[in-house]
């Protein structure tokens, strides 16, 4: 995943870009304020932000689209058959069915999200925050691979990989140890935002602390991880 960002007026937007076999540059804006753009791989940087220049009327009129509408949120999520519930900085639909070969599964087409039928509604949030977890072990895993070998990190070997609930931290670097902890909530966030947390950790390793050279290296590899933070939000359930 290539990291872009588009300049709207004020505005700084960051842009996901992946390589694909796919024959034309594609660009979807997602609810969650991300903009995800599927390009051929023989194609240059150059020629992706051309395009992005020329579509940045649409993408921002997209953004302030989503921005516009009331932010449907899961506040005291009762577990039931159409119930709202969040994933990745988007609102799924909750459906509960028995004939489910999974668990919990996730349906991306008609954004749903599958489950089968629980005993009562904690067991359902369980079984949620479950697949969650599965899913941030793979995603966290990924992206914090991805920004060591892009972004060059001396590290002497990928940091350990823990994932919990937090009340007020959103990721936590335990350098001595070699390990970075991260909050389960990230996963109902944007892409955007999960990208900056694991950024921001990883960066421990060289800069212990919130000093101005902590934050010069973190501007320096990713440049709109102001707007990327503003993204963060913690929804009850």
């Amino acid at each position: 995943m290539e990291q872009y960002t588009l300049k709207i007026g004020t505005k700084t937007i960051p842009i996901e870009v992946q390589r694909k076999k796919v024959k034309n540059i594609n660009i979807r804006v997602k609810s969650g304020g991300t903009v995800y753009v599927s390009a051929p791989k023989q194609v240059t940087g150059v020629h992706i932000q051309e395009i992005l220049q020329k579509r940045a009327q649409w993408i921002h009129q997209s953004l302030h689209h989503f921005e516009q509408q009331v932010p449907v949120l899961p506040q005291g999520t009762k577990w039931e058959d159409g119930d709202v519930v969040p994933f990745l900085g988007e609102s799924y639909l909750l459906n509960i069915d028995s004939k489910c070969d999974q668990t919990v599964k996730l349906d991306e087409t008609s954004k749903r999200i599958v489950m089968k039928p629980s005993e009562d509604p904690a067991q359902s949030k369980r079984r949620y925050e479950d697949w969650l977890r599965q899913q941030g072990v793979i995603l966290f895993e990924q992206i914090m691979t991805e920004q060591i070998a892009v972004f060059k990190l001396p590290l002497k070997k990928s940091p350990i990989l823990k994932i919990r609930k937090m009340k007020a931290r959103w990721g936590t670097c335990f350098s001595t140890r070699n390990t970075i902890q991260l909050n389960l909530e990230l996963m109902k966030n944007p892409m955007p935002a999960i990208e900056y947390v694991i950024l921001h950790e990883l960066a421990h390793f060289l800069h212990p602390n919130h000093s101005k050279a902590f934050y010069d290296y973190v501007a320096m590899h990713m440049p709109d991880w102001k707007v990327r933070k503003a993204m963060l939000k913690k929804i009850n359930q």
